[in-house]
């Protein structure tokens, strides 16, 4: 948590430092880049819709860290302030850097046909600027990751900071699978998604203990429980993955069929040349 410089009613640092000025470029790519998608670029399917969703998800989250943190409004939330931002940072640098890859490689094209030149360049500006916005989200999780020896919260840990990318992970997963999936119809493919949706589940019940403050319970051993699941998901993974690779048998192609003296094989130029098989024996 910044430490407060500007009175008691304002927090200078909280745009001052760096991890503040991250957190402005961050406003001000990501407003940038929606600005532009939305005023001539434009966006179609599924794939522009979870680009437009990511860009303006992530600027109004970050608008609200940055004036909570401005104002100090975050002491009146019940949460683990510095587990959410640092969940946060890592979630939307995956988010960005996807959002940042997926645009251009499915909107942006160097001609100007059929879209035209003015569509192109506002498509071919937005994919900087959400190249720029993954940069200024990845440079926060750089700032506030936890340094050797330092003291601070779960969430900004190489432990926590991995369990935001196993999430992301499996959702990545779970959604190709939704796309004309076929894993039902094998008992391998459904145990390795069972093993994905459990390891899922515990990991969010791990993100959200973090960032609501509750690993300090009496009752409940965080730390060492979180150790036994790693664990345990880790075998369970290496398990079912090296069973479903075993199952995977490798099919050769089939031989193909003996062709009759002058046939031409399909893909074959016909060009009166006829094709003689030797037979057993002949010279």
């Amino acid at each position: 948590m910044m430490e407060s410089t500007g009175g008691p009613y304002l927090n200078t640092a909280a745009v001052t430092s760096p991890v503040g000025i991250a957190r402005l470029l961050q406003m001000t790519f990501g407003c940038t880049t929606f600005s532009l998608v939305a005023h001539q670029g434009g966006f179609s399917a599924a794939y522009g819709t979870f680009c437009m969703f990511v860009w303006t998800f992530c600027f109004a989250i970050t608008v609200f860290i940055i004036t909570c943190e401005f104002t100090h409004l975050h002491s009146c939330l019940s949460i683990s302030w510095g587990n959410f931002t640092a969940a946060f940072a890592m979630l939307a640098t995956l988010m960005s850097v996807t959002a940042a890859v997926i645009y251009p490689l499915y909107f942006v094209q160097l001609g100007c046909y059929p879209i035209g030149c003015e569509v192109r360049d506002f498509r071919i500006a937005a994919s900087v600027f959400a190249g720029l916005l993954f940069i200024a989200y990845a440079a926060e999780v750089f700032f506030t990751r936890a340094k050797p020896g330092q003291v601070t919260s779960y969430m900004a840990t190489v432990s926590g900071l991995l369990k935001i990318v196993q999430a992301f992970v499996a959702c990545i997963i779970f959604g190709a699978l939704v796309n004309d999936s076929q894993y039902s119809k094998h008992v391998a493919t459904q145990w390795c998604v069972a093993v994905y949706s459990f390891c899922f589940v515990v990991t969010v019940v791990v993100v959200a203990f973090s960032v609501t403050g509750r690993t300090a319970l009496p009752w409940f051993p965080f730390e060492r429980s979180v150790v036994v699941y790693t664990l345990g998901a880790v075998l369970l993974c290496r398990r079912h993955l090296a069973g479903l690779l075993l199952r995977q048998q490798v099919r050769l192609p089939a031989a193909p069929r003996r062709l009759r003296q002058g046939q031409v094989p399909l893909g074959q130029p016909a060009g009166g040349r006829h094709l003689h098989l030797r037979q057993p024996g002949q010279a």
